[in-house]
Order: C-alpha cells, then sequence, then structure tokens
C-alpha cells in the first residue's frame, strides 16, 4: 500500500483544508516524517489511520476530538486519502461525529458520522461499517496489525518487537498472504496424523496376527516366526513368513484331506456293519419277546377256546330269545300308543282336576244363588203385589236355570273324566306289563 494524495479539512491543529502530495516521496515504499515536537507529525498519523479504519492512530485521541477547534461553523470535517495497492487505486473518505454551531440562527447541531469508498471496477461503498471491511479485505491487515507494521508513530516500533511470536506470526502471514500455506500445512498434517493412526492399527492387527499364528517347533520358519512375534522384524518380512506358513498350511490341509477321505470311507464301511449289526440284534430280541408272549397267551387261548365251546352250546336259546325280540319290535308300536294314552290321561285328569274346581265354584254359585233365592222368595211373599220384584224374580230364577243346565254339563264332564282316568289307568297297567316283558 501507498498514499498518493492525503486531504485534511478542520482536522486536529488544522483550521482549513491542507494537501499533502505524497507522490512527491517517490517509490521506494519507505518513507520518514520529521520535524519539530507540535509541528503535526502524528496528525498525519491520524488522518491516514482514520481514512482507512475510522480510528486515530494513537490511544490518546478520540473521534469526537478531532474535529478542530478553530474551525469555522461552515469547514467540514473530513479526511480524504488516495492510496495505490497491488497496481489499483483507491480513494477513501470519512468524516468524524462531531457538534458545531448552527449556520443559521443560534445553537448547535450535531453531525453523523460519513464514510465513502472508490475503487476499480465499479466499487463503491456508503456504510461506515462496510468501508471498514473492504479496507482491511484490501489491505489484508486489521488497524492495529497496520499501525505496528505499515504506519509506526513516534515511540510505537518496539510494539512490533516486544509482541509475541504468534501475535508476528499472524501480523506477517496477513502482509505476506501466506494464510493458504499454513492451511496446507494444517491439512497436511492432520492427514500424516491419519495415516500414522492407520499404520499404528494395522501394525497392532498385524502383531495380533502373528501373537496367533502356530509352526512346528522343528519346522525352519519357527525362528523367524519367532522374531516376527518379538515385533523384531520389518512388516515386508512378517508378509513373507505368514505367507510362506500359509503355503505349508495349504500342503497339510491337502495332506488332512486325503486322510479325511480315507477315514471317511472306513468310517462308512464299519457304519454299515454296526448297523447290521444292531439289526440282527433287535431281531434276536423281537423273535424272544414273541415266544415270551406266545407263553403268556397260552392258557388265555385255551380259556377262550372254553368260552367259544360253551357260547356254541348255547346257541338254540340265543335263536329263540332273537324271535323274542323280533315279536317285540312288532309291538313297538303299541308301545308308542301307549305313551300316547298316558299323556292323554296326564292330560284329562288336569282337565279333571280344573272341571272339579270349576264345579266346587259352580256348587258354592248354586248355594249362594239358592240362598238368594230363598231371600227372594220371602221378599216375593212379602211383596206379591209388586210387579218390579216379579220381574226381578224370573230374571233371577232364568240365571239360576242356566247355572243349572252349566252345574249339568260340568256334572257330565266329570263322569267322562273319572271313565278316562279309569281306562288310562288300565293302559297304564298293561304297558307296565308289556314293558317289564
Amino acid at each position: 500500500m501507498r498514499p498518493l494524495k492525503l486531504t485534511m479539512s478542520a482536522f486536529g491543529p488544522y483550521a482549513g483544508e491542507i494537501q499533502l502530495d505524497l507522490e512527491q516521496l517517490g517509490q521506494q515504499g519507505l518513507y520518514l516524517i520529521t520535524g519539530d515536537t507540535g509541528a503535526g507529525k502524528t496528525t498525519i498519523f491520524d488522518a491516514i489511520s482514520y481514512a482507512l479504519y475510522g480510528d486515530p492512530s494513537g490511544q490518546v485521541r478520540k473521534n469526537n476530538m478531532l474535529r478542530s477547534k478553530y474551525a469555522s461553523p461552515d469547514t467540514e470535517t473530513f479526511v480524504e486519502l488516495v492510496f495505490l495497492c497491488r497496481g489499483q487505486q483507491y480513494t477513501v473518505r470519512r468524516s468524524p461525529t462531531y457538534e458545531r454551531r448552527a449556520k443559521r440562527g443560534e445553537g448547535i447541531v450535531k453531525k453523523a458520522a460519513e464514510a465513502s469508498l472508490w475503487g476499480p471496477d465499479g466499487l463503491q461503498c456508503y456504510k461506515v461499517g462496510e468501508v471498514t471491511q473492504q479496507i482491511e479485505r484490501i489491505l489484508g491487515v486489521t488497524q492495529e496489525q497496520f499501525t505496528q507494521v505499515a504506519m509506526i508513530a513516534q515511540g510505537d516500533f518496539s510494539r512490533v518487537l516486544l509482541a509475541s511470536p504468534d501475535d508476528r506470526m499472524e501480523i506477517f502471514r496477513k502482509i505476506f498472504h501466506t494464510g493458504h500455506y499454513l492451511r496446507l500445512e494444517n491439512r497436511l498434517r492432520e492427514e500424516t496424523n491419519q495415516l500414522n493412526a492407520q499404520c499404528a492399527r494395522l501394525r497392532d492387527n498385524i502383531h495380533q496376527f502373528v501373537q496367533g499364528a502356530l509352526c512346528p517347533e522343528d519346522s525352519p520358519l519357527a525362528p523367524q516366526l519367532e522374531q516376527a512375534q518379538q515385533n523384531t522384524l520389518p512388516p515386508g518380512e512378517i508378509q513373507q513368513i505368514l505367507e510362506q506358513l500359509l503355503e505349508l498350511d495349504r500342503q497339510q490341509s491337502t495332506q488332512f484331506q486325503q486322510q479325511k477321505a480315507q477315514w471317511e470311507q472306513q468310517i462308512s464301511r464299519l457304519t454299515g456293519l454296526l448297523a447290521q449289526q444292531q439289526q440282527r440284534q433287535q431281531n434276536r430280541q423281537a423273535l424272544e419277546q414273541a415266544r415270551q408272549a406266545i407263553g403268556q397267551l397260552s392258557p388265555a387261548l385255551e380259556q377262550a377256546d372254553l368260552k367259544l365251546e360253551q357260547e356254541k352250546a348255547r346257541q338254540p336259546e340265543a335263536q329263540q330269545l332273537e324271535g323274542q325280540a323280533a315279536a317285540l319290535l312288532d309291538r313297538l308300536p303299541q308301545y308308542d300308543r301307549l305313551e300316547q294314552l298316558e299323556q292323554q290321561k296326564t292330560e284329562t285328569a288336569a282337565q279333571l282336576k280344573r272341571a272339579e274346581q270349576e264345579l266346587e265354584r259352580q256348587q258354592q254359585r248354586q248355594h249362594q244363588a239358592r240362598q238368594a233365592l230363598e231371600q227372594d222368595r220371602q221378599q216375593l211373599e212379602q211383596l206379591s203385589g209388586a210387579q218390579a220384584q216379579v220381574e226381578q224374580y224370573r230374571a233371577l230364577r232364568q240365571r239360576q236355570q242356566t247355572q243349572a243346565e252349566q252345574l249339568e254339563n260340568l256334572v257330565q264332564l266329570c263322569q267322562v273324566a273319572r271313565q278316562l282316568e279309569q281306562q288310562c289307568h288300565q293302559d297304564q297297567l298293561r304297558y307296565q306289563q308289556q314293558r317289564q316283558k
């Protein structure tokens, strides 16, 4: 970054506008600003730092102290810097927040801070924070780093010398744009660590595998395998030993397979002989069990023959019983008729009981009617002259005649029921006799 032109207006001790043509200093890249105390050297540093980052170079002066107290109310306070960076020219302009007398009337007017930036490819910014971000992107350093390495004020050179190695490394990395080398270094370090960890895991796996490997003591590979198990051989030699052991195992496996096939043939032949022997043993056991069963069943067979002779002797009696059973089967319809008669008897007995109950009620009514008739006769004798009582007597007599007829019918029903009950009782006796036979 090389400053070309610096313009200060009502800034610091300058009441008016001051322009410094810095191109006259040449293009060597290192400038020394000297002068007596109070000549304004620090003001130039403050103006450049404020134009770029919005803050002065020192820690004593604040933004509200930048406006010149000698400036007139009509004079604006601002700083404008034209600089060259990587062959591109930029112009940045800033004005701080300050209070001034009103141009018209009386009173104090507060002016807000402003910032603007113009650059190549149509670059334009008009916000304070955005301008600061663009300056940091263009220069590649912050204000603190800029004041340490690019613009060192009187007495501040020791800050960069006394800074910690990490801080100086960070400053130089941003100045010379070597951050991508750091990222590459970190990435290579991470990949190296991952590969080392992977190699360590593989070594552990190889060591565990070698510990489980076996080899005959008289084998020429036994000493080498022992060294491999003690982890004193490189992985390449361990691999060769393991491959030789595997080849030896394959040869032994082939021999074992051949012996296994021979043994399986012998086992198959012995298994067949054993099966035949077991079958013979089972046949002998079954024959012995059959003989014992025949010996146990002989008495039962004799008893069965005796019973068979007895049953043959009783065959005529069985035939006679079969004839009687056939006759009884022919008479089954009569038994069914007896069951129907028994059911009718039950129903008739119930009807008879109801008829008797009804007869008793009718007799009670008849008795009550006779009593009422007697009373009516007495009343009729007493009131023989009354035609109305005569009509009542006639109607009552008619009712009594009707009740008498009903009673006669009930008596006839009772007689029929008694006959049916007697007949049912006789049929029941005959049914019981036939059922016993």
